[in-house]
Parts: C-alpha cells; sequence; structure tokens
C-alpha cells in the first residue's frame, strides 16, 4: 500500500508525525515505485492556498520545496525505470488547473511541463471530492487524461500496455462511474503533443464517465469559492468570503458578519 498525502495531513499540532506513520524510502512524502512493467510516480502538493492565508498562521513556505520536488522529478522522468516503464502513472491529491487555487495552479507549474515530457498514461487526484476526468489540455497544459476520484468512493483500475479502464463504485458496491483510454503514446509523441492541444484532446477520445448526469453535477473548487485574488484583505471578511460556496450545515462554523 502507498499512502498519499493531503492538504489536510499538513495541518494541525500532529501533522508532522504523518511522516512517522508511513514507510518513506528516502524519508520524503514523494516518491516512486516499480512493479513489473508499471511505473508509479507519487507526488507531494502540499497546501490548495497561499502560504499567506490565515489558515496556516505564517507557518507554510512552499516555493522552495516545490522547487526541491520539481528537481527531483526531472531526474525521476530521466530514470531508466520510467523511460522503460510500459504504462505511467501519477498520483497528486491536488489537480493541475490553470485557473483553480494556488494549490491546483502549482501542479499545473511545477509539475505538469516535466510529466509531459515522460509519456504519462494517467494521473489520478482528489481533493475536489468530485468525480471529474479531465481530458489533455482541458484545464491544464497535461497531455495526459487526469482523473479525479470522489469522495466516500472505491476505484478499480486496470492498466496494460493496450490502455487503462477504471470503474468506480459508491459504499453499497454499486458501480457509478466507468471510464476507459486506448494506449498511451511514447514520450517523444508526447513532447510533441503538448504543443498541440487538439491532438492531444483527440487522444482520449472516449472519456465519456458512464453517469453522464454525474458529471454534469460537478461543481469545481473555482465556481464554489472565490479566487485568492479576490478574497478581501480583512481576516473576518475572508473566513466570509471562503464560507461562500459551503453548505448549510458547514456555515453554522463560519463567522457572521458584524451587526
Amino acid at each position: 500500500m502507498y499512502v498519499l498525502r493531503g492538504n489536510h495531513e499538513l495541518r494541525g499540532r500532529h501533522a508532522s508525525a504523518w511522516m512517522d506513520y508511513n514507510d518513506l524510502p528516502e524519508g520524503l512524502p514523494y516518491r516512486t515505485a516499480s512493479w513489473g512493467k508499471f511505473f508509479l510516480i507519487f507526488l507531494d502538493t502540499l497546501e490548495d492556498k497561499p502560504d499567506s492565508d490565515i489558515e496556516y498562521g505564517g507557518t507554510m513556505l512552499s516555493e522552495p520545496y516545490l522547487k526541491a520536488q520539481a528537481e527531483w522529478l526531472e531526474k525521476v522522468v530521466e530514470s531508466d525505470g520510467c523511460r522503460k516503464a510500459a504504462v505511467r502513472l501519477v498520483f497528486a491529491h491536488i489537480p493541475p488547473d490553470r485557473n483553480g487555487w494556488q494549490g491546483d495552479r502549482n501542479v499545473e507549474e511545477y509539475f505538469v511541463p516535466i510529466l509531459n515530457k515522460a509519456g504519462i498514461t494517467a494521473m489520478f487526484c482528489g481533493h475536489l471530492h468530485q468525480w471529474r476526468i479531465d481530458n489533455p489540455g482541458q484545464r491544464s497544459s497535461a497531455n495526459f487524461p487526469v482523473v479525479i476520484n470522489p469522495n466516500c468512493r472505491r476505484m478499480e483500475v486496470t492498466a496494460s500496455p493496450e490502455g487503462l479502464s477504471l470503474k468506480v463504485f459508491d459504499l453499497d458496491g454499486a458501480q457509478t462511474q466507468s471510464w476507459s483510454c486506448p494506449a498511451r503514446r511514447s514520450p517523444a509523441t508526447s513532447a510533441s503533443l503538448r504543443h498541440n492541444r487538439t491532438a492531444a484532446q483527440q487522444y482520449c477520445n472516449t472519456v465519456k464517465p458512464r453517469n453522464n448526469a454525474a458529471q454534469n453535477r460537478v461543481v469545481s473548487r473555482k465556481d464554489a469559492r472565490p479566487a485568492p485574488s479576490a478574497l478581501p484583505a480583512a481576516v473576518s471578511r475572508q473566513r466570509r468570503a471562503r464560507c461562500s460556496g459551503r453548505s448549510p450545515t458547514a456555515r453554522r462554523h463560519c463567522p457572521q458578519p458584524a451587526r
């Protein structure tokens, strides 16, 4: 089992203890693994908001960490293990999105350009608590599909040099979504498609969820909440703005406007 850190594992007084409960060969929360013809890359996407956000109390310093991880990733994609693999899968908590929150844009800026050179079969993410398939070039410059698994769901993935298919099941064991994609192109072809958005989008012409109604109900974090640059400077107003997209139950814990 491989465990990947999400943004909430970086919060709270026991956040540093996460490292003590996981077997990390290099002592870092990002890693790789090889299994037969499969090469797996696990990225640490840190937080979803800017370091200056009040959520972190001045304890976050993301840029040096992300740069160091990007340098590590450059070496990973050039390694024999990655280059010779028939299937290359990436796992990250926050998905890339050029118009998303800070964390989404960090993945787009620091990791996607490097991954685009590696002939990635697919990237698997969470974070949004919604089922979504991002076609190549749709929300980011990624030339590979990005699969976002909803919360409280089990995903079964079948991957081979011939293609990729997956099924999603709810807590009762009922299948809710399915998706498939043909065999991945070579890293050399992948690099050329990075500059051809139309061709990249045509690559996965089967990217359609089985449950189209569920796909239509997806609301991105960008739509549900204001962008960080639009948040008011005042702390109380910032918290109220962040609460605008939450459910009535969650909003009970949000600060109320002064009367």
